[in-house]
């Protein structure tokens, strides 16, 4: 109801602005109307939104319908009397569904494989570490595979999944996703010379483990891995949730990961960390960075790698898919990846 509520206020805002253009066509009138409109779409956005999620998805709305239409029937009206200004609301609609089929069509099946290196005087041969996080499948189909097939192109030594497999709200459904990413990572055959390990993520339900095959370790409560000279410390949830998590020190080359980045802000003895969730914001705008990041980190620690005190390296994943549920579904500026740390021998200083 409150959705209708919006669609039905805004386009009454949008009838009202084309009255004035029609009645006074010109530049002053249609800056007014888009200062108005960009108003209208911000106010009963968060209005009626209920919630972060629900209020970005209205503002899509506002933005990618209204705001879209509103400017192609400006040009319309506009057309006979104002030329140039029809031409410039024109060209900004047509700006707007360029990024519009960025967003929607283009971005979010766009898979990159980003690739990091670190060096560690822990180590004396090179350390593969594959990072795949965020699934959030409403659906187990060529992007997912394409993604999964990647991160094992990659060849990694250590494979980490951290988090967010599947997000549905049908019992039924989530049980066939579950079953449809086990098969699909047993024809894969993930072969990793030192381990595969999946964390819990906040969308994950009971049994999400069911996902898993061999060779793949579920974590469910804090578990510390040592294959040789490389320890993995697994945390749980609730410990990746908290800004206060602590984490001791391990020989040899220490990696920390968990679902959220917020642990990053404890008293983390690790070398390199690493999280999902984030999503990179999903949506990114020059010069400001995310819009929303779901964590407790500051900002700048939210996306990419973060150089932290103590020759620690923080890396949060932007994920393969996206918020489910009410969110909309796009990426801006914010493509999915499969991440790649290469570990090699040498002196603690990390490089780019």
């Amino acid at each position: 109801m409150s959705e209708l509520l919006f669609h039905l206020l805004l386009g009454a805002v949008d009838l009202l602005g084309l009255a004035l253009i029609a009645r006074r066509p010109g530049r002053r009138s249609l800056l007014i109307v888009l200062g108005l409109g960009v108003i209208a779409v911000i106010v009963l956005s968060a209005f009626f939104g209920g919630g972060s999620f629900s209020t970005l998805r209205l503002l899509a709305w506002g933005i990618f319908g209204h705001g879209l239409l509103g400017l192609i029937a400006a040009a319309v009206v506009m057309w006979k009397k104002r030329r140039k200004c029809a031409i410039a609301a024109a060209a900004t609609a047509g700006f707007i569904a360029l990024i519009a089929i960025d967003a929607f069509l283009i971005e979010p099946r766009w898979l990159e494989v980003s690739r990091h290196q670190l060096t560690s005087a822990e180590i004396s041969e090179p350390v593969r570490i594959v990072v795949v996080a965020d699934f959030q499948a409403e659906e187990i189909g060529a992007h997912e595979r394409r993604a999964l097939t990647a991160a094992r192109d990659a060849e990694p030594d250590l494979l980490l999944f951290l988090g967010d497999y599947v997000q549905v709200e049908s019992d039924e459904r989530r049980a066939e996703l579950r079953g449809e990413l086990r098969v699909l990572l047993e024809e894969l055959s993930f072969q990793p010379r030192l381990g595969a390990i999946a964390v819990r993520g906040n969308v994950d339900r009971d049994g999400w483990e069911e996902s898993f095959p061999e060779p793949f370790v579920t974590v469910h409560d804090r578990q510390r891995f040592t294959w040789g000279p490389v320890t993995v410390t697994a945390l749980s949830l609730f410990e990746s949730l908290r800004g206060q998590t602590r984490v001791d020190d391990a020989p040899g080359l220490h990696v920390t990961c968990g679902h959220l980045p917020n642990f990053a802000t404890g008293k983390v003895e690790a070398d390199l960390l690493l999280a999902g969730h984030v999503h990179g914001g999903q949506v990114r705008l020059p010069f400001i960075g995310p819009l929303l990041t779901a964590s407790t980190v500051p900002r700048s620690w939210a996306v990419g790698r973060t150089e932290l005190p103590e020759g620690r390296t923080l890396l949060v994943s932007r994920g393969i898919g996206m918020e489910r549920l009410g969110a909309p579904p796009l990426r801006f500026l914010c493509r999915p990846e499969v991440v790649v740390i290469d570990v090699v021998p040498g002196a603690s200083a990390q490089q780019g």
